[in-house]
C-alpha cells in the first residue's frame, strides 16, 4: 500500500536587500520604522544618510525613552538635527513627529565616531544655527 500526501506549502519570498534599502528618508519613516530597519540591517549594512553632501552611516541608533520633552525640533523639517550635550548624541526629528537618537556614525572618509566627536569636529566648524539637517540621498 502506497500512501501519497498532497500538501501545499505557501511562503513568501523576502525583498532582495539592496543599497537602496539603506537610504534613509527622513520625512516618510517615522523614527520607529527607521528604528526597525536599522536593526534587521545590523551586522549587514549601515543605515545611510547625507549631511553637506558627504554621505553619513548610521552606525549606533535608538529610540529615545520619552517622546513628549522633545520641544525644541517641533517646528522644523524632517532630519533636522540637534546635537544634546547633557545626553552626548544627536537628536533627529523624522516623520509623524517623531524623534530618534544617534550615538555613532562615521562620516565619509573618517573613522566611526560618536555624536560627541561629530559635533566638536563638524558641527562647531559651521558657526550657523544650533539646528542642522540631514538630507535623504
Amino acid at each position: 500500500m502506497k500512501l501519497s500526501i498532497n500538501v501545499k506549502y505557501f511562503f513568501h519570498i523576502a525583498p532582495k536587500i539592496t543599497t537602496a534599502i539603506t537610504n534613509v528618508n527622513w520625512s516618510q519613516l517615522s523614527a520607529e520604522q527607521i528604528h526597525r530597519r536599522f536593526r534587521a540591517l545590523f551586522g549587514f549594512k549601515h543605515l545611510n544618510t547625507k549631511f553637506q553632501n558627504k554621505n553619513i552611516q548610521l552606525i549606533d541608533v535608538k529610540l529615545p525613552a520619552v517622546q513628549e520633552l522633545l520641544l525644541p525640533l517641533d517646528n522644523i523639517k524632517c532630519g533636522s538635527f540637534l546635537y544634546d550635550r547633557n545626553k552626548r548624541l544627536l537628536l533627529v526629528r523624522c516623520a509623524d513627529n517623531t524623534y530618534l537618537e544617534v550615538h555613532q556614525l562615521r562620516v565619509e572618509g573618517k573613522k566611526v565616531m560618536t555624536a560627541t566627536d561629530f559635533s566638536n569636529g563638524f558641527l562647531k566648524q559651521i558657526n550657523s544655527t544650533k539646528v542642522h539637517s540631514f538630507t535623504s540621498k
